[in-house]
């Protein structure tokens, strides 16, 4: 078994990510130079893994949350939350003191809570994992918490493992880690507590460790572990993905949704706007069912923070959004909406009596456009600002520009949408131009009128 040396200077209270010499001090055959090991700098916490030819010590620290605001902190060896070995760790604070546990656990199915993977005591947990005092946070007052474990790169045939699911052993080449993190503790302090679902930094995001660079790379033999660059916290396909999503996103609600309302603002009065409406709010569905896709894809269909829940909202008042404008498009026009038919005339047989119609469709039609535009740049703005920043920080960061181009755009569209407003009004009372209701109800006159005379 690993033998560890007294260290004056611990990682829990000095630093936010393992250096060589702290490492080497761990294990008492080796020198720096034959440790090898990386960080990751993740969204809600940094994972370093140091290792010899024969064990491995992880230390993952969350450096900006104290212990009493942790609720979990996991990682799981392997690419997605239905292959993953996972260890998952949580405080618990008692006064001024905090203890830790430490729950070795299997997939349970593509979605599911992972599952203990045993609870015999001869498999148990804490028969290959050890947890590291030295390096692991004691004190409820400390400001970040960190968690540090030690086990064996090889932990043998009796370690607990199912079907498809990642093999436990470290190689020296990159590794592939799984990480999560929840501000909800468990259910309790036992290995097999029911967790809380992860509402932070979320599986199956992506991390890569790469062995393969050694930890002691100055040329004194005892710098620091090489922390892992933005770029490769994330795959390559992965963060065109993300990127896609944030594109197609963006393209949905800055520049076809505001196209199509746009439009049918101007048009109305102007020229034959339905179909260049009707063709703007097509590619705003299809940008967002495949954005939608994209995300779902990703994170497993899963709806538990702000963003997810708002998309999927948003998905479906976009669907609803584009029924209604096909049923508005053979209802009568209001005072509301359009002051002509958007192809053809709302009427087209003389009635018995002129009808007192409210064109309801079109009314919500109308309102709802504006509130689900309004939902989408919510969307946007929560993407740029909070969701990437928390979450997809390693795929990097969103460029100032972006935000900027943001902020312009909606200025631009509202700034548009309420001249146009002001000009059709006034348009209006100048008697220049023709109103809704005024329309409608001339025509039906007209209408009974003729019915009349060939009465």
């Amino acid at each position: 078994m690993l033998c560890f040396v007294a260290v004056c200077l611990a990682l829990a209270s000095t630093a936010k990510a393992l250096t060589a010499e702290q490492a080497a001090s761990f294990f008492s055959t080796s020198s720096a130079g034959d440790l090898s090991g990386d960080t990751a700098s993740l969204p809600r916490f940094d994972l370093t893994v140091v290792q010899n030819s024969t064990h491995a010590l992880f230390v993952v620290n969350a450096t900006d949350t104290a212990p009493s605001s942790v609720g979990w902190l996991g990682t799981g060896q392997g690419t997605r939350m239905s292959n993953a070995d996972y260890l998952l760790a949580w405080p618990t604070v008692s006064g001024s003191s905090v203890s830790w546990t430490l729950s070795h656990r299997l997939p349970n199915g593509a979605h599911g809570q992972p599952q203990l993977a045993s609870s015999d005591a001869a498999t148990s947990t804490s028969t290959f994992y050890t947890l590291v005092p030295e390096l692991t946070t004691s004190d409820a007052s400390s400001p970040f918490s960190a968690v540090a474990y030690v086990r064996a790169r090889d932990p043998g045939a009796s370690y607990p493992t199912a079907s498809g699911v990642t093999s436990a052993a470290i190689q020296d080449a990159a590794t592939s880690i799984i990480y999560a993190s929840s501000s909800r503790a468990p259910s309790g302090t036992g290995e097999d507590a029911n967790l809380s679902e992860h509402n932070q930094a979320r599986f199956p995001f992506l991390a890569s460790l790469q062995f393969s660079v050694a930890a002691a790379a100055d040329t004194e033999g005892a710098g620091s572990a090489t922390r892992g660059s933005d770029g490769d916290a994330v795959s390559s396909s992965e963060r065109r993905m993300y990127i896609a999503h944030a594109t197609l996103g963006s393209l949905a609600f800055l520049v076809a949704a505001p196209l199509a309302i746009l439009v049918a603002r101007v048009g109305r009065d102007s020229f034959r706007w339905f179909p260049l409406h009707a063709l703007a709010n097509t590619l705003t569905v299809v940008l967002v069912i495949v954005c939608f896709a994209l995300a779902t894809y990703e994170v497993g269909g899963e709806f538990d923070d702000f963003h997810q829940k708002l998309g999927l909202a948003l998905l479906i008042l976009v669907l609803v959004q584009a029924l209604l404008g096909l049923g508005a498009h053979f209802t009568r026009p209001t005072r509301l909406t359009s002051s002509r038919p958007s192809l053809r005339a709302p009427v087209t047989a003389p009635p018995a009596k002129p009808p007192r119609t409210f064109g309801v469709p079109r009314i919500v039609h109308v309102l709802l456009g504006l509130v689900t535009l309004a939902l989408g740049w919510t969307q946007v703005a929560n993407g740029l600002y909070v969701e990437w920043d928390e979450n997809l920080s390693a795929v990097g960061n969103v460029p100032l520009a972006v935000k900027v181009v943001f902020w312009v755009l909606i200025g631009l569209w509202v700034a548009s949408y309420l001249a146009a407003w002001v000009f059709g009004a006034v348009r209006n009372r100048a008697g220049t131009g023709s109103d809704a209701g005024d329309s409608a109800r001339a025509q039906e006159k007209a209408l009974v009128r003729s019915s009349s005379r060939s009465a």
